[in-house]
């Protein structure tokens, strides 16, 4: 017996050594497909994702009954275990049971269709209201480098025509300190000059030069002195502040028009109104005037209703506006053999058609 127990055991070992290393041998041949479901596994994102989703979510327990979620309550929109669908809280009529794949592809297959539909198509939109956005936003820039570049241009042009008039300005004023500045360069020469005559008392020299200094004096004295200096810094070029002033005049005329378009619009408002005022008086008054020809219009309808039938008594003609003024030819013996009913006696004779109702 310890002989075949040796066996036996011998046996055991080798068909578990075998198979383990039957095991091995099949994970080593596809060392590939191992790592590609291992990190399918890792990332259900990756690479089927509804096989990946199901095997995931049935290594989850379920918190009532501790068993593994291997169906889903499309009701509830939960997933359950089978014991959910039997002991509860799934086991009724009103909760429906399915697979775990049957419900991912249902879902999944819902959510990839309203991607490839309404999300694809507001997608699309979302990207063209971008590429709007985008090219509004360039050309915002360019517009705004072109203000840019056209307030540069007019304020150098303005910066321009105030320095030009500083310049001459400037030149002007300049030239006047350089004629008094001659005119103050003789009067020290000639203080200089009798100021070393006196110092060194040299008559000779001092009457050689005395009808030139004389001269100067005269000249310098001749010459007339502005002391009002016509150029003022005033009359400057103030284009900012005129551009200022006719913005702001701007605005207030702008104002003005939009006081005076709610002026006219009220006017006109005020006329429509008065006008359906108007209009609906002058309805009422028409109405009523017809109102009143109806009345007459059916009165002398009632008269004229009156005078239907009406015929001579002595001839049988009908009354119309011919015969209304015709002689009578039956009416020319003032005392006919039989008398009308009717007729009075002094109609007899008369040539004249007497007309009455038809009996």
């Amino acid at each position: 017996m310890s002989k075949e127990e040796n066996k036996n055991e011998d046996t055991k070992s080798k068909k578990s050594h075998h198979s383990k290393k039957s095991h091995s041998m099949s994970h080593s041949k596809n060392p590939e497909k191992e790592e590609k479901t291992n990190n399918d596994v890792a990332n259900p994102s990756i690479e089927q994702p509804s096989i990946v989703n199901v095997n995931v979510m049935q290594e989850k327990i379920c918190a009532t009954h501790s068993q593994s979620l291997k169906y889903y309550c499309d009701t509830c929109e939960e997933p359950i275990c089978y014991e959910c669908t039997v002991q509860g809280p799934h086991n009724s009529q009103m909760h429906r049971a399915i697979t775990l794949s049957e419900a991912f592809g249902n879902r999944y297959s819902s959510i990839q269709n309203t991607i490839a539909n309404p999300i694809a198509k507001k997608r699309e939109k979302i990207c063209m209201q971008m590429q709007k956005l985008t090219i509004r936003i360039e050309e915002i820039k360019k517009v705004k480098e072109i203000i840019e570049r056209d307030i540069r241009c007019e304020y150098s042009g303005m910066l321009e025509r105030l320095r030009s008039s500083e310049g001459i300005k400037l030149a002007m004023l300049n030239h006047e300190m350089c004629d008094l500045q001659q005119d103050m360069d003789k009067i020290e020469a000639i203080v200089m000059h009798m100021s070393a005559v006196s110092r060194e008392k040299d008559v000779i020299g001092f009457l050689t030069i005395f009808v030139k200094l004389y001269e100067d004096i005269e000249n310098i004295l001749a010459k007339p002195l502005r002391t009002e200096i016509a150029i003022n810094p005033m009359d400057l070029p103030r284009e900012l502040t005129e551009k200022r002033k006719l913005c702001a005049d701007a605005l207030n005329i702008e104002n003005a028009l939009k006081f005076k378009n709610d002026i006219i619009w009220k006017m006109i408002n005020d006329t429509k109104q008065e006008e359906a005022i108007s209009f609906k008086a002058l309805e009422e008054e028409t109405k009523k005037e017809f109102d009143k020809w109806a009345l007459l219009t059916d009165k002398f309808a009632n008269e004229l209703s009156k005078f239907e039938n009406v015929i001579c008594r002595f001839c049988g003609v009908a009354m119309n506006g011919k015969t209304l003024n015709e002689d009578c030819s039956y009416n020319n013996v003032n005392e006919p053999p039989s008398v009308l009913e009717g007729v009075p006696k002094e109609f007899y004779g008369k040539k004249r058609h007497y007309f009455a109702k038809q009996a």
